[in-house]
């Protein structure tokens, strides 16, 4: 089996959003059971749409889309009346059937509307929980797509860790940079937002040198954390420092926040 055709084919989605035949789903798990690259990615698709549920206060149980569904029919019964055996007097048979049409429509009407708004419910409720799939799929998708730049056999990867002042904080991010596209993508793991008036500016250093990429802001919510910055050749080193908004042309070496090398 080609796998990673299985994989980008898009049925482990489908799996973990319920949407596949018996017949289907046993597929995927005997061919996760055979193939470990498909468990992981099966256990990494889950994995991010429970992190993407819990983080909005979305916790759909099992089977939720299956109820919805079964859940919206009205079911009816039919009652069987008994023959009066006295009473000979005809309008009082006629006051009573009608007085019992009458409950009956009353009931019925009320069991109609609350049904009704049951199924405004649950089909709101259905609703949600399908845009909630799509976005996980596209986010999937974005996941997938960083996965690949970084995999590429092209791309070298230079981590920066937090220096001088900022060297006991968590400040970490990474540039990923791919030699033979000449594109360079920047990685924000973690960097406190700076201070008011001030920004974040990157710098290439190239034989001892410091060459300008651009400043940059944090983007909170994003659904990726790579971002496209410029691609400077032949450099030796990348880092970030703290700079007035708008940036400067040679940076303030006591205001670098993460730096590193390649090699």
């Amino acid at each position: 089996m080609e796998t990673n055709t299985y994989i980008e084919s898009g049925i482990l989605e489908l799996y973990v959003f319920g949407k596949l035949t018996a017949t289907e789903e046993r597929e995927v798990l005997q061919n996760a059971a055979q193939y470990p690259e498909i468990k992981a990615e099966l256990t990494r698709i889950e994995i991010a749409f429970e992190q993407y549920a819990l983080s909005r206060g979305i916790t759909p149980p099992p089977g939720t889309l299956t109820a919805i569904l079964r859940r919206t029919g009205i079911s009816s019964a039919a009652a069987a009346a008994t023959p009066q055996t006295s009473g000979n007097v005809f309008s009082y048979l006629l006051a009573a059937l009608t007085a019992i049409s009458l409950l009956a429509a009353y009931y019925f009407y009320n069991l109609s509307n609350e049904n009704n708004n049951k199924i405004i419910d649950k089909t709101e409720e259905l609703t949600l929980l399908r845009t909630g799939c799509d976005e996980v799929k596209e986010i999937n998708t974005q996941l997938k797509e960083e996965i690949k730049i970084i995999n590429n056999i092209h791309t070298h990867s230079v981590l920066m860790n937090a220096t001088g002042k900022y060297e006991n904080t968590a400040a970490i991010a990474a540039i990923h940079y791919n030699v033979n596209d000449k594109v360079t993508w920047l990685d924000v793991r973690d960097l406190p937002a700076p201070p008011a008036g001030k920004q974040y500016q990157l710098w290439a250093i190239v034989d001892g040198k410091p060459v300008d990429m651009g400043v940059f802001d944090l983007i909170p919510d994003r659904d990726t954390s790579l971002q496209t910055v410029p691609y400077v050749a032949e450099a030796q080193a990348f880092a970030v420092t703290i700079e007035d908004i708008g940036g400067v042309e040679n940076p303030t070496l006591e205001e670098m926040i993460v730096v590193g090398s390649l090699g």
